[in-house]
Formats: C-alpha cells, structure tokens, sequence
C-alpha cells in the first residue's frame, strides 16, 4: 500500500491546483481496485448477468478486504461503495451496450 500511496502522491504534486479529482485515500481505494486488481474483468461480467444486490454485496466485500488492509481508508471505501451503489443503472445500462456490441 505504502508504494501505491507515493505514487498517488506524486501524481497529485505534478497536477495543477484547480485539477483535484478526489480525495487521496479514495484515489488510493481507486488505484487498489482498478490498477492492482481483478475487479475491472470481474465486475463488468457480473453487470451483465446479476442482479443489483449481488454486485453490491461482491463490491462491499472487496472493499472491506482493502479496509482490512488499512483501516484509515474505511471511510474512503464506504464513499467509494455509496458512489457505486448510486450508479448502478448507468453502469448496468454501459455493460448491456458493450455485451451486445461485442457480439455484433
């Protein structure tokens, strides 16, 4: 975690001031989840097939697992969870048209 934390810092060094995405530990949740992780193949197969309360519950226990890593990103994973949970439809809707355009 420690080598994923400077190099998230070292990115936000070299943004310009206006340009802040989110906060560090979510950007450190983010970058566990999308850049040192299965969860990109694994949670756009599951859009496609599975219901909402299934995928909530597979993203809450992968959260959970990077808060077992380190509990001061507790919070960033419980924004990060509701942040999802909100886009669901849109993501769901995203999968639907990448599935059946890959299929064309």
């Amino acid at each position: 975690i420690n080598k994923i934390k400077n190099s998230i810092e070292q990115k936000i060094k070299c943004r310009p001031a206006l340009k802040k995405f989110y906060e560090e530990d979510q950007e450190l949740v983010y970058s566990i989840l999308h850049k040192h992780s299965n969860y990109d193949e694994v949670i756009w197969s599951l859009y496609g097939n599975t219901n909402r309360k299934f995928i909530h519950k597979q993203l809450k226990l992968a959260l959970i697992e990077i808060s077992k890593l380190d509990t001061s990103l507790t919070w960033a994973c419980m924004k990060i969870f509701k942040r999802y949970k909100s886009q669901f439809d849109l993501r769901k809707k995203r999968s639907s048209y990448i599935a059946s355009n890959l299929n064309m």
